[in-house]
């Protein structure tokens, strides 16, 4: 076999048997059991910038290739000692996936029918017939280095997509089992709880299950679902279980053998700094400004945890429905008798807060939008304000204005 350097290439020295030269992503194996034509080949390609490793027999060709799996061409004599080059490319073929995908090249002299019908049912990438010029070689070995590349690539899309599948079928079902709990939850309850309730207990539950089956609906038109479907499932099935824990501490309030431990005094400004720490982050992921207005106020007579609580859950009413960029206020008051806790919703954080009177309760907004505040949340927080005494009443004002006042007896 006669092969030409490339013009103004050096001779390198030649890569030892089983050892290969600088490697590029994925490298060249030559195989010829004349070690000076290989070493020829293996110089010349080298220098073209291909990684190569010489093999001087099909044996010692099959034992690199089963450890190297960086090796994606194979360019191979068709006539060697023991197996030739067809037996060769078939051995590789018969046991490579596309994951490890190996193209063969074979150099021949003579190729007769019967070698190019075994050659086809070997998978032969190309033939180089002898003599050939080195600028022949490094095309064929780089177009099949582009054909390896092509099925290895496809191999590991189809592996990832087989996993995202699977990721997602477990998923699914831990969801489903997640919401067949919630459901038996649900049943569980004993009917039921007061009726004014029940409108915000059906918006509640139902909302986040549109969210659930709008990312079904997804996941079938797409076959499989990416990320943000995901998400939005997780995201319904976590709503549906903050709402039936709401419907279930709901209804231990309405409990009527419910003992209430004994109030305590407690400073009314003080519990609203600490939950305004609280809720901080809740309201930095909604983009609203939150912040607890310093005024002094009398004690009143309450139970702390469940002064928090009830806080808490007036925070989370405005939220669900405020803009990104609102500004939410918390204030201290009193009016006869009565200590008052104002969450006001501002729709931007330099607009002004709404003026309010002080009375125990806020006055009717006479607007289409009254009351729609009035979440779950609120419903539980309510409930809370009653049990110790006190009142929860929810006003609506120009421009998305939204209140909450809380009035406990001072």
């Amino acid at each position: 076999m006669s092969v030409q350097n490339a013009p103004g290439a050096e001779p390198t020295d030649p890569p030892a048997p089983g050892h290969a030269a600088p490697a590029t992503a994925l490298g060249v194996l030559v195989v010829d059991d004349e070690p000076a034509i290989a070493t020829q080949l293996a110089q010349g390609l080298g220098a073209l910038g291909h990684g190569v490793t010489i093999a001087h027999s099909a044996a010692a060709a099959l034992g690199i290739l089963a450890g190297r799996p960086d090796i994606a061409v194979v360019v191979s004599d068709i006539r060697m000692e023991g197996d030739d080059g067809l037996a060769l490319a078939a051995d590789i073929q018969a046991s490579r996936p596309d994951a490890r995908a190996v193209e063969v090249v074979l150099i021949t002299g003579h190729a007769t029918v019967e070698d190019a019908a075994a050659a086809v049912r070997s998978r032969v990438s190309d033939f180089l017939r002898k003599p050939f010029r080195l600028a022949e070689a490094d095309a064929a070995v780089g177009a099949a280095l582009a054909r390896a590349a092509a099925r290895r690539d496809r191999a590991a899309a189809e592996l990832a997509q087989r996993a995202l599948a699977e990721a997602l079928r477990r998923e699914r079902a831990a969801l489903e089992a997640e919401l067949r709990s919630a459901a038996s939850r649900i049943a569980s309850l004993q009917p039921p709880v007061l009726h004014r309730d029940l409108p915000a207990i059906s918006h509640a539950l139902r909302t986040p299950l549109n969210a659930i089956a709008g990312g079904a609906d997804l996941m079938a038109a797409r076959g499989v679902a990416g990320d943000p479907d995901l998400d939005l499932l997780r995201a319904g099935v976590r709503r549906t279980v903050e709402a039936i824990e709401l419907v279930e501490e709901l209804h231990r309030l309405d409990r009527t053998d419910l003992v209430e431990p004994a109030p305590v005094p407690v400073a009314l400004d003080a519990v609203l700094a600490r939950v305004a720490a609280r809720c901080g982050a809740a309201a930095a992921r909604a983009g609203v400004e939150l912040r607890a207005i310093p005024a002094a106020a009398a004690p009143v007579q309450a139970r702390p945890d469940r002064l928090v609580r009830l806080l808490e859950l007036c925070v989370a009413s405005l939220l669900e429905g405020a803009p990104r960029g609102a500004g939410l206020d918390m204030a201290c008051g009193a009016a006869a008798g009565w200590a008052l806790a104002t969450l006001a919703l501002r729709p931007a954080p330099v607009a002004a807060a709404p003026d309010l009177p002080d009375t125990p309760d806020l006055p009717e907004s006479g607007t289409a939008l009254s009351r729609t505040q009035e979440t779950l949340h609120f419903s539980v927080a309510r409930r809370l304000a009653e049990r110790q005494g006190g009142r929860l009443t929810s006003w609506n004002g120009p421009g998305g204005a939204i209140a909450i006042r809380l009035a406990l007896p001072a």
